[in-house]
């Protein structure tokens, strides 16, 4: 079954006319690879599944979350970026690995600095305090 979804794969790559590739199209690629590629570790296929590939050009850019992602990739990208050439008819194909980086917000532990990030969101505890001077802010 995955030898007849992949042959008829390459009759269509041999017989389309090559024209470049939008995001949706790629994107379609790849959840064809993810199904086809059965064979690929269950951590590199959950991966795949949660990142979102962009095409520029002839470059695919892999857009991740998870910066180990990026390293597991490499043993299997060239058999993942033939596949991708040969899916969209564009030999010229290669691929990168970028990794979002989240900003996460600093917390807060001692009472002075949650009084001060408590004050910077409401000036008027200023004059509560003043109010009430025997309460640990």
């Amino acid at each position: 079954m995955v030898q007849d979804l992949e042959q008829r794969q390459s009759n269509e790559a041999s017989t389309r006319m090559e024209q470049p590739l939008t995001n949706d199209t790629i994107s379609l690629y790849w959840q064809r690879l993810i199904e086809v590629k059965t064979s690929l570790p269950e951590r590199i296929l959950n991966g795949l599944r949660e990142a979102r590939p962009q095409i520029d050009g002839d470059m695919i850019i892999i857009h991740t979350k998870n910066a180990y992602l990026g390293v597991e990739l490499r043993p299997y990208m060239v058999e993942l970026l033939e596949w991708m050439r040969k899916a969209s008819g564009m030999p010229d194909l290669n691929s990168r690995v970028e990794v979002e980086y989240e900003e996460q917000k600093v917390l807060v532990y001692s009472a002075t600095d949650k009084y001060q990030v408590m004050s910077d969101e409401n000036p008027q505890l200023h004059e509560l305090r003043k109010l009430l001077p025997d309460i640990d802010m």
